[in-house]
């Protein structure tokens, strides 16, 4: 894929990978973090290429698999996750050459029944290559983190159905006090 058809700019990076991640006044850092053989950070304009990828794979595992996949939607959530840090939380992980092997992205929103701020998981992936449960445990915990320093009330979160990790994410949340509180279901209808 040419990088240039789905990022219409040039990619650059937003923050050192090796120092604390200081945003602007109101968004917590997230410090780096080295975890055996990957490291997790925030997620920068670097980072897109393999989160793009990393979204095809997410979305062929699962029912998504039905529906079309436009790159420029899903390039310009992740821009507007790096550009607004306050409304979004965009962490990866990274193996030794700074290759995104996984990615958490999450967003703020006030509840519909109350003005409770409340983040939401948009996606939770890594490359099934490079999965172990410490990697994604510290993406979800680093997810945790902003949504509790962005003075989130609730976090809600859910499971990809029809993955060979669906049972497995969902003793995660458990295990974390997580409630199930409904099933999503999909039909096309055009």
């Amino acid at each position: 894929r040419s990088v240039g058809q789905v990022f219409p700019f040039s990619l650059r990076s937003q923050v050192s990978p090796v120092n604390p991640l200081r945003l602007s006044a109101g968004v917590p850092s997230i410090q780096v973090i080295r975890l055996s053989n990957l490291t997790l950070k925030l997620g920068t304009y670097d980072h897109l290429p393999d989160v793009m990828d990393m979204m095809e794979e997410f979305k062929e595992s699962t029912v998504y698999a039905e529906t079309d996949y436009d790159p420029s939607k899903v390039s310009e959530t992740f821009i507007n996750a790096i550009e607004d840090r306050e409304r979004f939380c965009f962490v990866v992980v990274t193996d030794d050459h700074n290759v995104a092997r996984g990615v958490l992205l999450g967003t703020i929103q006030e509840q519909l029944f109350n003005r409770e701020r409340t983040a939401f998981e948009i996606v939770w992936w890594v490359s099934p290559e490079h999965r172990n449960l410490r990697a994604s445990v510290k993406l979800f915990e680093a997810f945790e983190y902003w949504a509790k320093k962005l003075n989130c009330k609730y976090i809600q979160t859910g499971a990809a159905q029809n993955t060979e990790s669906t049972t497995a994410v969902e003793k995660f949340y458990d295990k974390k006090k997580y409630k199930k509180v409904e099933s999503n279901f999909i039909k096309a209808i055009a």
